[in-house]
């Protein structure tokens, strides 16, 4: 009997000794506290702006921060320090999961306490409670460097032994965004707008840095265009770099630099994706989606552009605005007259002209060295009642047109047949020492005649918007040939019955008529002198 109240005694102490150990919870993974973490962010009680009314001797915070912890590791070290360890204020070995005390003067005790739920080099990201806010649970709303950190004064840091996630990095399925298939813009940070990405280098390998936003910095603009499978090349306006990535453009820290091409290879090709109100950019070569465009440790002027992974729904550094370009370039329309005919040159190089490349419709227009015997370089400019001119073509007889909207970057320019419309209507506006022609179909007045690349002889023409006052590419001479009124044939400076007898001359082949009056002679503008044209003097001759 003895020896069973014996054995019954041992067990009763081995019992009682194995339920007053906490049992220690195992490691987490980098998934496990990230999942852990978004549930506790998502929850009734401890989610993001949600009220706290707990205390622990008088402390919101520290009670907060510490039973977080306990809901992340079944453990916190205040009723539980078996798996915790105190390691005063040593920072090295922080890790997500740690509750930190420190002095803050604007606590009323004097100290303050936080449970960390990201790390990002030195950059702590801080979950807390506060007193001083009513108690509100703010979740990763505030960020404290680990320098401010040692400067305050480090009370503790309780750290769970078997824990060390340092980094939350998980592959994140995107959803790339349609901008447009081509547009200039100025990257800005979605919480400093006042700042812009930007490149001033020229060659391969330039930084690319946050600098203070100016919007008429060729520097800061960017010109996005899209690719096959969604992601951009994103190329620098002012110095035609591309947005690169230094390295494996997989890699934390990974500088982001111009590099000559622009789009085309994973470390230059970037999708574009709705983020924390604005959108993040990612780099095609980053294998898990997860890596970013990011701005190091503090958005300010002159900071750093890197390569960096995305830890939550919430990173400003990360959150950027894509801010259309809205430079309008200095000018006023112009009234060159209301009917002539002229040659459509380049500013730069006069000896380059605008000519159709074929009689049909949508025959490209490309900039061809002068002949001054072809009417394929001739265009005839009838001014409208607004403003703006209708420009026909003397060889073919179709009219400068753009193909498809009119008012996108890099839709061709071309001859079409019609003659009326926003897309065969044009401004002529002063500019940059010449003119620049602009579609009526141009909606903001932005987006302009462009000659394509350099200038030069075999250069289509497109129409792009304008970034700055003195771009060459749309910088034209509009050389006058002839002026004339229509009906007066015969130049006396009145259309009378003479010009509608030349006319009928003409037709029947008495006469022969110079450049000038036949232009002046085709009154319908049907590209013939016949008794239809005739008919019409007459009629303005007898105010019928």
């Amino acid at each position: 009997m003895k020896k069973v109240i014996s054995s019954i005694i041992i067990l009763m102490l081995i019992f009682l000794s194995v339920i007053s150990i906490p049992q220690q919870t195992k490691a987490l993974s980098s998934s496990e506290m990230k999942s852990k973490l978004d549930q506790l962010r998502q929850s009734d009680i401890w989610g993001d702006g949600k009220f706290y009314d707990r205390y622990y001797y008088g402390w919101t915070c520290y009670a907060f921060a510490n039973e977080l912890a306990s809901q992340i590791f079944g453990s916190s070290h205040y009723d539980n320090p078996w798996g915790w360890e105190d390691k005063g204020a040593d920072l090295s070995d922080l890790c997500i999961g740690d509750v930190v005390t420190y002095r803050e003067s604007t606590s009323p005790s004097g100290e303050h306490a936080f449970i960390v739920t990201n790390l990002k080099g030195d950059t702590i990201y801080i979950t807390e409670s506060n007193f001083l806010e009513r108690n509100i649970n703010h979740w990763e709303h505030r960020t404290m460097s680990k320098n401010d950190l040692y400067a305050k004064g480090i009370l503790c840091v309780w750290h769970y032994k078997d824990s060390h996630v340092q980094t939350l990095e998980e592959k994140i399925e995107i959803t790339p965004i349609n901008l447009g298939d081509d547009f200039v813009a100025q990257i800005v940070p979605k919480d400093a707008t006042n700042l812009a990405i930007e490149c001033t280098g020229t060659t391969s390998g330039s930084n690319i840095y946050l600098q203070n936003r100016d919007e008429n910095s060729n520097a800061q603009k960017w010109r996005f265009q899209r690719q096959s499978d969604g992601s951009y090349g994103i190329i620098n306006i002012q110095t035609g770099l591309g947005m690169d990535i230094y390295g494996s453009g997989d890699a934390n820290y990974e500088n982001v630099q111009g590099w000559l091409g622009g789009q085309g290879g994973d470390k230059q090709s970037w999708f574009i994706c709705d983020y924390n109100g604005g959108y993040r950019l990612v780099p095609r070569s980053s294998k898990n989606r997860d890596k970013n465009l990011d701005i190091d440790t503090v958005i300010e002027a002159g900071r750093n552009i890197q390569l960096y992974n995305i830890y939550n729904d919430s990173n400003p550094n990360q959150t950027f605005k894509i801010e259309f370009n809205t430079f309008k370039p200095q000018g006023e329309i112009q009234n060159l007259g209301s009917n002539f005919t002229a040659r459509i040159c380049a500013k730069e190089n006069t000896n380059l002209v605008a000519t159709e490349t074929g009689k049909t419709n949508g025959s490209q227009i490309s900039m061809k060295n002068l002949d001054e015997n072809s009417e394929a370089q001739k265009w005839y400019f009838e001014r409208n009642s607004n403003g703006s001119y209708k420009i026909k073509n003397l060889e073919s007889n179709l009219y400068l047109d753009i193909y498809n909207s009119g008012n996108i970057n890099g839709e061709q320019v071309q001859i079409w047949s019609g003659g009326s419309g926003e897309k065969q209507s044009w401004y002529i506006y002063s500019y940059n020492g010449g003119y620049r022609l602009v579609p009526e179909s141009s909606s903001t007045d932005l987006r302009a005649f462009d000659i394509i690349g350099n200038v030069k002889n075999g250069s289509n023409v497109q129409i792009y918007e304008c970034t700055n006052n003195t771009n060459n590419s749309q910088t034209l001479d509009i050389q006058k040939i002839t002026e004339y009124t229509l009906g007066d044939i015969n130049e006396d400076g009145q259309v009378n019955s003479r010009d509608a007898k030349l006319a009928l001359q003409y037709y029947v082949g008495k006469t022969k008529l110079t450049e000038n009056q036949k232009l002046a002679g085709d009154v319908n503008k049907d590209g013939e002198i016949n008794s239809r044209d005739a008919k019409l003097i007459l009629q303005y001759y007898v105010g019928k």
